[in-house]
């Protein structure tokens, strides 16, 4: 092979290659159900954190026995202004429940167990993968 016809199959090559990395994430795109990227996921880590935070707040601090099927941060809430004034989480809902059941009417929301663990988290209605 002369040095033209190894220029040539090196250019093609290197085009299929960067056809490859086009073609590749629209075949293959990379789930975390709503795609997001790694600055959101952390944030909304960070967010579900400080509700798990709250729950053992209201529990060991403030002594509420019962939370279960309530809503951490609803404005009645004496944890409300602690929750309104974190970073993001103003449009998120916090709630310990056995079932899941939107108790603060958010698209967004942290449900948690009696135990305060985070059992589950829902993005846009969504449930996201947390394992």
């Amino acid at each position: 092979m002369d040095k033209r016809e190894t220029i040539i199959v090196g250019i093609i090559l290197l085009i299929l290659l960067a056809l490859g990395f086009i073609i590749a994430p629209l075949l293959y795109p990379i789930n975390n159900n709503q795609n997001l990227n790694q600055n959101q996921l952390y944030q909304i880590y960070q967010i579900a954190q400080y509700c798990q935070d709250l729950c053992i707040y209201a529990k060991y601090n403030l002594s509420i026995s019962n939370l279960s099927n309530t809503c951490l941060v609803s404005e009645n809430s004496i944890l409300y202004q602690s929750w309104i004034s974190y970073p993001n989480a103003y449009n998120w809902g916090c709630e310990v429940s056995d079932n899941n059941l939107n108790l603060c009417n958010n698209s967004n929301y942290i449900v948690l167990d009696d135990n305060c663990s985070i059992i589950n988290i829902y993005y846009q209605n969504r449930q996201l993968n947390i394992t």
